[in-house]
């Protein structure tokens, strides 16, 4: 076992990392004196991560500390080649067992040439991969897609390859230590003329097909099912953009995937890595079309959401000036960037008079409701810091209508928490509560940084407004670490700070200094599960049927099968292993789906999920279907 990266090693917990105690034993006996400290406990973690864990690996590297400090062995690891790095380990030993290099070769000595062939080929993956992807990237050329299937279930069998069932199909992946091996070996001895050349194109082409997929159908009901797939899918992006970027001729394509991400880099809790990767594209190809244009609006979206304002707005006029000349269809979504940015420069009028040209455009030219809907968001954004809250009532009435008709979560999640001020405003704090509880779940089930901002804060106006001073401040706390990780705040709007600082400002005075920035930096420490779920019910009073909690309850399914099955065994009693064993998932995955369950219903412990399937099991109590799935009977 391996710390995660997020993991804090110390002196008193290394031990329960085996691969950690592991490495302290025989470094100690192979340097005098050697022992695990705070100077280098980080040090030895990142080397055994970068180890996979493996026992072999682990122990020729404390070999190699007669000659190397642990940080320069962690830095050679990572940019030498491993197998030379580690050899010479115990010489008493098995032949196989000196060195890592020969461990790898006696392994692969036992595989089936169709077992050894697709383990060359699948190294092309620097993540996970389903069935589909092997397919597509690595059949052919001596190896028939009809013989897939058997290939793989072998590399299963002899541990070549891991596999666990995720986001709803099987997953493959194998140790970083055993790709790179197989990666030399294919660079070698590949025959039939399949070489890494051919098999890199072959990924890259997969992987801007799934980026046009995501385009063309994340706005609907399998939203978060194409957010989780794209998400997983980040290691296999990266490369395949990487390779684009890193191939003379190849550079439009990277502009065009990146481009269609849009939604995946700003709605999705990755837009500072998305605004990355937009740059180095539109720096790489200048051609000027609709692909450009499309990638410039994608650029505006994140730039805006990060508050880069100034960055944004050659980009932003750029896009407009290609969407009118190349592509009427893209003429909307580059309005509506442009005209956002300009509010937020100070050009007023010119601002509203895009996102209005926008809002027009995407009604009379029928445009996917994804665009008219992202219009309409934004122009309210602009009349609730214009103070007009009864425009903004209606216009996010039938924004709420147009994402709830089309299953859209990360929409909606803007739509529910915009409307909260207007209600405040008109002294409706309990329907506000319940809005801004309904779309914090949406938020999070996304990880969309800039839609937990809102969320977070909208909920915490409300608290204040209830008097619940405590909880306001420390979820002010959580709303400010949302904003450091997206990289900026949507409140630099004058009005908008306007409108919020009475709260603050009630609350600060109800608690005194001293505790209310307590209270914020305890929100601001609070992992995202635990900060939804203190929102959702950590309230000082009871919860009234017309909560937060309760608009969560009563919305539209939120577990999936999965998650169903996995809920039924946590409230079974079972562990984590258990669960996996049952259903055939790594007790990893099944962390995975209880974290997510907790979040979507507000939880915080299995006991309280347990009790929650037995009040929905009694008859007729009036417990809300809140873990109902279009799979039941």
């Amino acid at each position: 076992s391996i710390p995660d990266s997020s993991d804090s090693v110390s002196t008193a917990n290394f031990g329960s990392f085996s691969a950690l105690a592991l490495f302290a034993e025989r470094a100690a006996a192979v340097r005098q004196g050697f022992r695990m400290h705070a100077g280098n406990l980080g040090a030895v973690a990142d080397l055994c991560r970068r180890l996979d864990g493996l026992p072999l690996a682990i122990e020729l590297a404390a070999a190699r500390l007669r000659l190397l400090s642990v940080e320069q062995l962690a830095a050679r690891v990572e940019s030498d080649d491993r197998f030379h790095l580690l050899t010479r380990g115990n010489t008493g030993g098995h032949p196989r067992h000196q060195t890592l290099r020969a461990t790898m070769d006696w392994s692969a000595a036992l595989l089936t040439p169709a077992e050894r062939l697709l383990w060359q080929r699948a190294a092309v993956f620097p993540g996970r991969f389903d069935m589909n992807a092997a397919v597509a990237v690595c059949a052919g050329g001596g190896l028939p897609a009809g013989k897939m299937f058997e290939a793989l279930a072998g590399l299963i069998d002899k541990s070549v390859l891991t596999a666990a069932e995720d986001i709803g199909t099987r997953q493959y992946w194998m140790l970083e230590t055993v790709r790179e091996y197989a990666l030399e070996r294919g660079r070698d001895r590949e025959p039939d003329g399949l070489d890494e050349g051919v098999l890199r194109q072959r990924h890259r082409d997969y992987y801007a097909a799934m980026a046009e997929r995501f385009h063309e159908h994340w706005f609907g009901p399998q939203q978060v099912q194409w957010t989780q797939q794209m998400r997983a899918a980040l290691p296999n992006v990266r490369q395949a953009l990487a390779y684009c970027l890193g191939t003379p001729g190849q550079e439009h394509i990277a502009l065009r995937m990146a481009g269609g991400l849009d939604f995946f880099w700003s709605s999705c809790g990755v837009n500072q890595e998305g605004r990355l990767w937009l740059r180095r594209a539109l720096a790489a190809d200048h051609t000027p079309g609709p692909d450009r244009a499309r990638a410039l609006t994608s650029y505006v979206r994140v730039l805006t959401s990060q508050s880069l304002h100034g960055e944004a707005a050659g980009a932003a006029q750029e896009s407009v000036d290609l969407a009118r000349r190349f592509d009427d269809d893209l003429v909307p979504a580059a309005l509506t960037g442009c005209g956002l940015n300009m509010v937020h420069l100070g050009q007023l009028s010119e601002g509203i008079s895009l996102l209005d040209e926008a809002i027009a455009r995407a009604r009379s030219d029928a445009s996917p409701p994804l665009v008219l809907v992202v219009a309409m968001v934004y122009r309210c954004f602009v009349l609730t810091a214009e103070g007009r809250m009864a425009d903004v009532r209606e216009l996010l009435t039938e924004c709420q209508s147009i994402c709830r008709e089309h299953g859209d979560s990360a929409l909606l999640t803007y739509a529910l928490t915009m409307s909260v001020p207007p209600l405040l405003e008109s002294g409706e704090v309990v329907r506000a509560a319940a809005l801004a509880g309904e779309a914090l779940p949406l938020a999070a089930a996304m990880h969309d940084n800039l839609g937990l901002t809102l969320s977070f804060e909208m909920m915490a106006w409300c608290a204040s407004a209830q008097r619940d001073h405590r909880r306001a401040a420390c979820l002010f706390g959580a709303a400010a670490l949302q904003v450091t990780m997206n990289g900026g705040s949507p409140f630099d709007v004058g009005p908008y700070h306007d409108a919020r600082e009475p709260f603050e400002r009630t609350s600060r005075s109800a608690l005194g200094d001293a505790a209310f920035e307590a209270e914020m930096r305890r929100g601001e420490r609070l992992p995202l599960d635990q900060a939804v779920a203190y929102a959702l019910t950590g309230h000082h009073r009871p919860v009234s049927a017309d909560s937060p909690t309760s608009a969560v309850r009563t919305g539209e399914p939120v577990l999936t099968p999965r998650e169903r099955e996995v809920a039924e065994l946590v409230a079974q009693g079972l562990t984590n292993k258990q669960i996996g064993a049952r259903l055939f998932i790594t007790h990893r995955t099944a962390e995975g789906h209880i974290e997510n369950i907790f979040v979507k219903l507000g939880l915080t412990s299995r006991t309280q999920l347990a009790a929650r399937l037995s009040q929905r099991r009694q008859p007729d109590n009036g417990t809300p279907p809140e873990l109902h799935t279009d799979h039941e009977d």
